[in-house]
C-alpha cells in the first residue's frame, strides 16, 4: 500500500510552506497547553509518547520521546536504531524489555513542566504503568485504538499537507509516518496499519493519539464539528 501521509510536505522547511522547523526546542514550550499520547507497545518493541502542542488558531507543534530495549537495539536489522540512540532521539533501555520506568519519569516530568491537558494511553500493556502515572496525579485518558482514530489520522495528514503541524526533525517519528498505510473501511474510517512487523508506527499513533484529545477538547470549547470520543 501507499503511504497514508503526506511525507514530502512533512520534510519540506515551514519556510517553504512545510512542516520542519529546525528552531523548535521543546523548552521553550514550557507552561503551554499540550496533549500527550502514549503508545505502550509490548515491552521488547518501540514505546512512543508524544506530545501536541495547540495554538488555538489551528496550528500545532509536536515533540516526542521514544524507549527501546538495548539488546532490540543491537538485535534489530534496523541499523538507524543506533544512530538514533546515538542522537538522543530513542532512548535504549537496559537488557531485553523496556523498563517503563524511564517513561514513568518522563510522563511526570512533563506533567510538570507543560499544561498537560490530558495524556491518552490505548489500554492494551498499560495496566500497572497507568495505575502509577494516576496516583500521581498526571491526567491520563484511555484512547481505544483502530477506527476510533479515524477522524484525528485524517485531520493529521491535512494539518501536514497545509503545513499547519511543525516537527523539529525527529526521524524516528518521520521514518513512522512513511511506515503508515491507510485501512479504508466500508464507512471511510481510516485505520493506521503497517505493512510489514519491522516497519514501526507507534511514534505516529501517539501523535494521532494526542491530537484526537485536542480535537475533542476544542470540541468543547467549540461545538459543531463532529470528533468521536
Amino acid at each position: 500500500g501507499l503511504p497514508f501521509f503526506d511525507i514530502e510536505a512533512w520534510r519540506k522547511p515551514t519556510a517553504e510552506g512545510g512542516c520542519y522547523d529546525p528552531a523548535l526546542r521543546i523548552e521553550d514550550f514550557a507552561g503551554r497547553e499540550s496533549f500527550g499520547g502514549l503508545d505502550l507497545a509490548s515491552r521488547t518493541d518501540l514505546t512512543s509518547l508524544y506530545y501536541v502542542f495547540p495554538d488555538g488558531e489551528g496550528r500545532y507543534v509536536v515533540f516526542g520521546r521514544n524507549w527501546l530495549p538495548g539488546d532490540a537495539v543491537r538485535s534489530s536489522g534496523n541499523a538507524s536504531y543506533a544512530a538514533w540512540v546515538a542522537g538522543g532521539w530513542i532512548t535504549a533501555t537496559e537488557g531485553a524489555a523496556t523498563d517503563y520506568g524511564f517513561v514513568e519519569r518522563e510522563a511526570l516530568s512533563s506533567s510538570g513542566a507543560f499544561t498537560l491537558r490530558e495524556l491518552a494511553y490505548d489500554p492494551h500493556q498499560a495496566e500497572y504503568l497507568i495505575i502509577r502515572l494516576e496516583a500521581q496525579g498526571v491526567p491520563i485518558i484511555e484512547q481505544r485504538q483502530g477506527v476510533l482514530l479515524s477522524d484525528a489520522m485524517k485531520e493529521f495528514d491535512a494539518l501536514i499537507v497545509e503545513g499547519r503541524i511543525h516537527h523539529n526533525g525527529d526521524p524516528v517519528l518521520a521514518w513512522a509516518l512513511a511506515n503508515v498505510v491507510g485501512r479504508f473501511d466500508s464507512f471511510d474510517n481510516v485505520k493506521p496499519t503497517k505493512e510489514a512487523e519491522a516497519q514501526k508506527i507507534d511514534p505516529v499513533i501517539a501523535v494521532v493519539m494526542a491530537l484526537k484529545r485536542a480535537l475533542v477538547h476544542q470540541q468543547q470549547v467549540q461545538p459543531g464539528a463532529q470528533i468521536w470520543f
